[in-house]
């Protein structure tokens, strides 16, 4: 990577560098009624809290959070404003919430927490933009150093106070909190008044009680999650230390090859496709889901190219999925495939020690590197959306009913572990111990207490159950010896083999036919095109022989004056008589005339050999002719006897790709060929049988099992106790060994992963990649060999918090194209751009406008129309393909819009709406005999959301019914929607920022399943972009449907 790269990593450090969190707001309750949380803003009129408030619970302590210096975070940007110039007006809408200059922590005692006090990267940054100035070469250099010189300087500063009093033990005091005020703004370099409030915040909440044990307390409470993390990434870069995954991501503008670009909308890449979805490609393992439902063409094609061209090597590759495509469906089809590769390897073991390097030896023994790679990480910036595909992986639901007598993979573990994770499920039954959510420390403690110490919760309404984590199970007698195991698992695969074997001759005939016919039908042009180099060959011969015989002529001409001459010659006396004069003559003329003769007969020569050459290409031309004619003979001959062949295979062989069935691009699309429930059914067992063989693994593994309480301590980040840092990978591949996936958010990849090195994890699956940032994936991606994006640019958009006047101006101080501006851009745009199968959407609003996605999910089964045909209008082009036809009955009215004018203004709260939405709510429970869970109620803007919520709770009959924002509500779906708009009349930004781009319609509208009932001022909102469309749908689809009576 050069030094573009290099540039964007600085822009994107520098971008988080001035985007401080915000900092929990103050609360007026106090904690009379012990719930063990307050927060107050102090000042010395006040008692300090950890002098006030009462002794904690039992087991509890109090921990303080204290906050130096509250400002609003709105103010910081104005000042880069006047340091980094935008170029041009742009609408800025300036962040909510807090920041402050500094914090630290403070225990139950009153006293400072060691090593965790914080400096504000964004006020030492503006310190920085008043001196040296942004023109100074590294003006932002030396965060780090003045961090954690500030850090030393508060203990530094408070012990000092303290021996010069004699009171080291005494608790913080309000002249130490002065003193810290000042450290710190004297950290920063700001003094502008705007900013130095003097504002004290002091969060306290009880927590559990600390021991010698337990990890430090956090303190990433100030700044980025990010910070770090990109300034180890730009070390790394700098010193090569990174995989061709970001390498990819960082691909420059100009590198971009879109001549490369295959458009799987274009019939030309048709049969490309087809043959990429070849049964000889097709993974050998599946997840274990109803057989008959086989995946779409494009669920398919994505996991094939994902496997082919990552799982050998490494890189990045972006898909793009649409609401309703089956993104999950895919990903669970990728992971079943890495199990399944993995297992195959380990079937080659005479013992499962053998796996490890000096056969397990060491407190953490190391696999070899054959069986590592695999390593499986789900990761988003979204935590609802890697928490449900670590809670979902693992459930009973999520295996087809014909399997769920298995024995499963840890099952009663599993139980213990999803439990864990997630103790508000009201079906906890768990079969497989595949996926783990971890993450945030308090995620890996509950799935440390699952799997090694033991749960002890209960399904909600459920008796008691025995815990079983492994520190049990794996003591207790093996389910089957190791070579049981891998018997079963070869036989396993050998169905697979065989009924894969049955069928790939039919795929090369097929193959062969399609080859046989192209090569067929380019030989007529051959043929004309030969017959037309004949006649020009003929016509230069015909052409040539008049010079071949002047040549010839004027050759015999001069040899005839040769022999003439040679007569001539004079006699013995003659030549005497002339004193020889005339034999001199002669000889004299005998010059001329050979050299002429000479002249004459190369010329010939050189004519005659040009003549054989022309007749030469004549005949040549002549015989490829006849080899073609030929050739288009044998080749009808070979489609005849293909063509036979091929129409029985039709007939005979499952799965095949008729010709019928790919002309037709809806039938085509909604099933991959080859597949069907022989053949995914086999699979599926393959990948039973694959995680039978890990388990028997685990068991039968002594060097494994002795090393099971370490591995777990590594996943807690407890104290090494003797490991070396070499052990920590090791142990994290034991676990990925044992566990297959793992979920965290990008936020806290560093604190888990941190001291692994760059490519150590086999594969980062990055789910709903379209609401991320580019940055916040950039330590996950350099921490991963093969990296697979998986979202959609037009659902939501990453939340930004930098106003865009602030964003725009600090791109251009680092001449940054819009290609890597968070606002912009997000992690799926960037992993499109460097993909070769995609297709391109045409925008809207912009006809000269284009957007490559890669590998698009086409196939639609979430929902019904309108809904279907909305979303696809005015997000996707048209290129979605909707493959539910047959709608269950509902007794709900269709889909409408239900006009509801907006007479108050001053706030998006609509009242009218809200009296409206309870009447609709009343009907479809009361007349229409509906389920509350089936309804969703969404809102644009979170106060109507907050009022909708608040209603649902208070109301006993509404109990069940799901409500939210539009931004909270993506990935989840519902038989019902009710999209409630609200809306300012007097603020028509907010209907702008709401209609700018088809992705809040495009979420919205994409939740409902069968219906979608649309409540706001349709004469306003009907008016903008996209709702317009909304509103002319609804309006269509209601007049074209019978309301039930």
């Amino acid at each position: 990577m050069g030094a573009e790269a290099d540039q964007v990593l600085t822009f994107w450090w520098t971008f988080e560098l001035f985007s401080p969190q915000r900092i929990v707001e103050r609360s007026d309750a106090d904690d009379d009624e012990g719930v063990g949380l307050r927060v107050i803003d102090w000042d010395t009129s006040q008692l300090l809290p950890w002098d006030s408030l009462g002794t904690a619970g039992q087991g509890r302590m109090w921990e303080h959070t204290v906050y130096l210096d509250v400002y609003e975070r709105s103010q910081i940007y104005g000042f880069l404003h006047e340091a980094f110039p935008s170029g041009g007006e742009i609408y800025d809408v300036r962040p909510q919430g807090q920041g402050a200059f500094a914090a630290f922590l403070v225990d139950d005692a009153g006293r400072v927490v060691a090593n965790t006090a914080v400096l504000s990267s964004a006020m030492w940054g503006l310190g920085r933009v008043k001196n040296p100035g942004p023109l100074t070469p590294g003006w932002l250099d030396g965060f780090q150093e003045c961090h954690d010189g500030f850090r030393a300087a508060v203990m530094s500063e408070i012990a000092e106070h303290r021996r010069a009093a004699g009171e080291s033990l005494r608790p913080l005091d309000s002249g130490d909190i002065g003193r810290l005020i000042e450290l710190a703004r004297q950290s920063t370099g700001v003094s502008d008044e705007s900013l130095v409030t003097g504002t004290i915040r002091i969060k306290s909440v009880q927590i559990k009680q600390r021991d010698e044990d337990d990890d430090p307390p956090r303190t990433d409470f100030l700044n980025s999650f990010y910070l770090h993390e990109l300034t180890d990434v730009r070390g790394a870069v700098a010193r090569g230390a990174h995989g061709a995954a970001l390498a990819a991501y960082l691909t420059a503008d100009g590198q971009i090859d879109e001549d490369s670009r295959c458009d799987v909308q274009e019939p030309q890449w048709v049969e490309p496709i087809v043959r990429r979805l070849g049964i000889d490609r097709i993974p050998s393992g599946r997840w274990p889901s109803n057989p008959q439902h086989p995946l779409a063409l494009s669920q398919q094609f994505a996991v094939n190219e994902v496997m082919a061209t990552l799982g050998s090597g490494s890189g990045l590759m972006g898909i793009n999925g649409p609401p309703g495509t089956g993104k999950t469906t895919m990903l669970r089809d990728i992971i079943a495939a890495n199990v399944v590769a993995r297992a195959q390897r380990l079937a080659e073991l005479d013992k499962p020690d053998d796996a490890f390097v000096g056969a397990g030896q060491g407190l953490v023994p190391r696999l070899r590197d054959e069986f590592t790679g695999f390593e499986m990480v789900v990761a988003s910036s979204n935590n609802n959306a890697v928490e449900n595909i670590s809670n979902e992986l693992p459930a009973l639901t999520a295996l087809d009913d014909r399997w769920r007598g298995h024995p499963g993979y840890f099952r009663a573990t599993a139980c213990d572990v999803l439990l864990e994770s997630a103790p508000t499920r009201t079906d906890s039954r768990a079969w497989a111990l595949i996926a783990a959510r971890l993450g945030k420390k308090k995620n890996r403690d509950r799935f440390a207490t699952g799997i090694w110490y033991g749960t002890k919760r209960r399904t909600p309404g459920a008796g008691p159950r025995q815990s079983r984590p492994l520190r049990i199970v794996t003591k207790e007698p093996a389910p089957c010896s190791w070579r049981d195991a891998v018997d079963a698992f070869t036989r396993a695969q050998a169905r697979v083999q065989d009924v894969v074997s049955a069928r790939l001759p039919a795929q090369q005939r097929r193959d062969q036919l399609i080859d046989t016919r192209t090569q067929l039908d380019e030989l007529p042009n051959q043929i004309t095109q030969m017959q037309n180099e004949l006649s020009r060959r003929e016509q230069k011969l015909r052409a040539f022989r008049p010079r071949l015989d002047k040549a010839s002529e004027c050759h015999q001409q001069w040899m005839a004056h040769q022999g003439a001459y040679a007569a001539a010659e004079p006699g013995f006396w003659e030549n005497i008589k002339s004193f020889g004069k005339k034999g001199a003559a002669w000889t004299q003329a005998g010059h001329g005339i050979n050299d002429s003769v000479a002249a004459a007969k190369k010329c010939f020569e050189e004519h005659k050999d040009h003549w054989d050459w022309l007749a030469g290409q004549l005949q040549e031309a002549s015989q490829n002719l006849s080899e073609l004619q030929q050739q288009r003979v044998t080749l009808q001959d070979r489609v005849n006897r293909l063509e036979d062949h091929v129409h029985n295979d039709e007939a005979t062989v499952p799965g095949y790709p008729t010709a019928a069935t790919f002309d037709n691009e809806i039938e085509r699309q909604c099933r991959a060929p080859w597949l069907d429930t022989d053949l995914d059914t086999a699979r599926s067992e393959l990948f039973l049988a694959a995680l039978d063989l890990h388990q028997a693994f685990t068991f039968h593994s002594p060097a494994l099992k002795a090393a099971l309480g370490r591995i777990v301590d590594v996943v807690q980040s407890k104290p090494l106790r003797g490991l070396s840092v070499q052990d920590i990978p090791a142990a994290w591949q034991l676990l990925f060994l044992m566990v297959p996936v793992a979920s965290s958010t990008f936020a806290s990849m560093r604190a888990m992963f941190g001291d692994l090195p760059p490519e150590f994890l086999g594969w980062l699956f990055i789910d709903e990649a379209g609401q991320a940032t580019p940055q916040e994936a950039v330590g996950a991606i350099w921490r991963a060999r093969r990296v697979v994006a998986v979202g959609d640019p037009y659902q939501l958009k990453p939340v930004v918090t930098m106003p865009d006047r602030a964003e725009d101006a600090i791109a251009r101080s680092f001449a940054v194209s819009d290609t890597w501006v968070p606002s912009q851009s997000s992690v799926q745009s960037l992993a499109d751009r460097v993909g070769t199968w995609g297709t391109y959407v045409q925008d809207r609003t912009d006809s000269g406008k284009k957007t490559w996605i890669g590998a698009p999910l086409r196939v639609h089964r979430r929902c019904d129309d309108p809904m279907f045909s909305i979303c696809n209008e005015i997000a996707y082009a048209g290129f979605m393909i909707k493959a539910n036809h047959r709608p269950p009955a509902l007794s709900a009215p269709p889909s409408s819009w239900i006009d509801a004018p907006n007479p108050v203004a001053g706030k998006h709260l609509q009242l009218y709406e809200i009296r409206e939405l309870t009447t609709q709510l009343d009907k479809l429970i009361d007349e229409h005999r509906m389920a509350p869970k089936d309804i969703f109620v969404i809102a644009p803007f979170k106060t109507v959301a907050d009022r909708i919520s608040h209603i649902i709770d208070h109301t006993d009959h509404y109990r069940g019914i799901r409500a939210g924002t539009v931004h909270s509500v993506q990935g989840q779906e519902a038989k019902i929607v009710i999209f409630v708009l609200g809306g300012d009349p007097r603020k028509p930004g907010a209907k702008d920022w709401a209609s700018q781009t088809p992705n809040l319609v495009n979420v919205a509208v994409s939740r409902a399943q069968h219906r979608l009932y649309v409540i706001g001022d349709q004469t306003r909102w009907a008016g903008m972009p996209h709702f317009q469309e909304l509103s002319t749908a609804l309006n269509n689809h209601q007049s074209n449907d019978t309301p039930p009576g």
